[in-house]
């Protein structure tokens, strides 16, 4: 089970890397951002997180994010995701609604009276809706909501810089 989910892994940072050759981008355009998110975790307690992206590409861009969640009853939640991004008027990736496709593998760590700790690996893939918000020339914020699994929704919102 965890070599199929390497395998798919694999193949998803292969198309990370290979995408922006065969892409017809209008400009090249990178991003950075960091994040603060909430996502059903745990369903005993509140789970909060941060993490931090980075992508490439203008309309269609494609990226990875590293995440990290906690929750106040002792859940720990390590993400790292590829994603396609896709803005939806069109090739315009300064601005507006966008769809985000998401795929990568989460570690668990539960501390609780019970157990030392327990690690569990599993996947998680999701699809998100946002909106960019330029502030400037440079800089953005982009609110985002997304559903997948092993959550069923998660909102957040992100702040970055274009480069």
């Amino acid at each position: 089970m965890c070599r199929k989910f390497a395998i798919i892994f694999l193949l998803a940072v292969l198309l990370l890397i290979v995408s922006p050759i065969f892409a017809e981008f209008q400009r090249e355009k990178v991003f950075i951002s960091t994040s603060i998110e909430t996502i059903p975790y745990d369903f005993e307690s509140f789970v909060i997180g941060g993490g931090m992206s980075f992508g490439y590409g203008t309309g269609a861009s494609v990226g990875m994010k590293l995440a990290w969640f906690f929750g106040f009853e002792g859940m720990n939640a390590l993400e790292l995701n590829v994603f396609w991004k896709y803005f939806l008027p069109g090739l315009n990736a300064d601005t507006g609604p966008f769809l985000q496709l998401m795929l990568g593998p989460v570690i668990f760590n539960r501390m609780d009276e019970f157990s030392i700790g327990s690690n569990k690996g599993s996947m998680t893939y999701g699809l998100g809706f946002g909106w960019r918000f330029l502030i400037g020339d440079l800089w953005y914020v982009e609110p985002m909501v997304r559903g997948g699994y092993p959550y069923i929704i998660s909102a957040g919102v992100s702040g970055g810089m274009r480069l």
